[in-house]
């Protein structure tokens, strides 16, 4: 089941701090230097993924865990030099839409691995045709 809570937190509060990561060129984020944080709406027409999340959470369920199952392969694949960029969102988008229907109903752990799986078969699939 993904979460990016412990990552983010890592990353934000304790990977500035690790003795053993490299020296990074520049000085650590001071959010109270800051004084004011802004944010402008998200781009969902450049930032496709973006409205698909929110759509996936609303529908409930392992909906989520479909997204990112299909994101994690897909990215893999990327890295890889397999597929293109905007092929990520494509397969992701289809893997979603595919699975949805079946995935938003699912509340058991044992569905959520389920739909997981099957998202991961269901995009490396459509990798291969691409």
């Amino acid at each position: 089941i993904g979460n990016i809570q412990t990552p983010a937190v890592y990353i934000i509060f304790l990977y500035p701090r690790d003795p053993a990561r490299t020296h990074a060129p520049t000085e650590p984020l001071d959010f109270f230097a800051l004084g004011k944080i802004t944010f402008d709406r998200p781009d969902g027409d450049t930032f496709r993924l973006l409205p698909l999340a929110v759509e996936a959470v609303e529908a409930g369920g392992a909906t989520p865990a479909v997204l990112n199952a299909a994101n994690e392969v897909a990215v893999a694949a990327f890295l890889q030099e397999r597929i293109h960029l905007l092929d990520i969102f494509n397969t992701v988008e289809e893997c979603v839409h595919r699975l949805m229907p079946e995935a938003k109903k699912e509340s058991t752990l044992d569905g959520i691995i389920a739909c997981d799986r099957e998202a991961r078969r269901l995009a490396a699939a459509a990798i291969e045709k691409i």
